[in-house]
């Protein structure tokens, strides 16, 4: 979301068709939507999140923590202490936690940017 609260989407779909009626639904569901650009992709700059892998709601939490707080940031922003901290759980807990996030987003994210 942007700083005046609009929200911008990429959509992909197989059929122009099945694009546009998923554009007319969203223009009939919500008061303001805007078409900025209908274009062909190939298939490789195109992201596939539903196969994401599936993450427990713990492990999608000490991502975001770790977002949010700075742990991927240079320098590091946060420790495990301060987001084990923040998530109410021991350090060891967490570390497993965001580890086993990591070991399930890490391979497909390499894959996109290969």
């Amino acid at each position: 979301m942007d700083t005046d609260g609009y929200e911008y989407w990429e959509v992909a779909s197989w059929k122009k068709e099945t694009l546009t009626e998923f554009i007319k639904h969203l223009q009939e569901s919500l008061d303001d939507v805007k078409v900025e650009k209908i274009q062909q992709s190939k298939l490789t700059d195109i992201y596939f999140i539903h196969l994401r892998p599936k993450l427990s709601s713990k492990q999608k939490r000490a991502l975001e923590l770790a977002l949010e707080l700075g742990y991927y940031k240079w320098p590091k922003r946060a420790d495990f202490a301060k987001l084990s901290k923040a998530m109410g759980v021991s350090v060891q807990t967490f570390r497993e936690h965001l580890k086993r996030a990591e070991q399930k987003v890490m391979p497909d994210l390499i894959k996109q940017i290969k």
